[in-house]
């Protein structure tokens, strides 16, 4: 998913459509994104939607996972930190 939020603030119109519609597609794109509008107007919204998330992910629990080599406690933020998938 971070490569298709980058990739609404893309120059090209085309990147930015088929981006939006991906995120679209699975639910998770920014409320009221329209990727023809003025420049501003899309980072204003990108801004706002990159903080809900930000927001959202920092209020999520962490979650435990108990290994043989033991027990290790991951947030979802970490996981994107490590390129997996939240």
């Amino acid at each position: 998913m971070n490569e298709n939020s980058l990739l609404l603030d893309d120059a090209r119109a085309v990147v930015r459509v088929r981006s939006a519609r991906w995120l679209a597609t699975r639910g998770i794109a920014p409320k009221d994104f329209d990727a023809l509008a003025p420049r501003d107007r899309r980072r204003a919204v990108l801004e706002t939607w990159r903080r809900e998330r930000e927001a959202a992910a920092a209020a999520k629990p962490a979650t435990t996972a108990t290994t043989g080599a033991g027990t290790t406690t991951s947030t979802a933020k970490d996981a994107g930190a490590a390129g997996g998938k939240p």
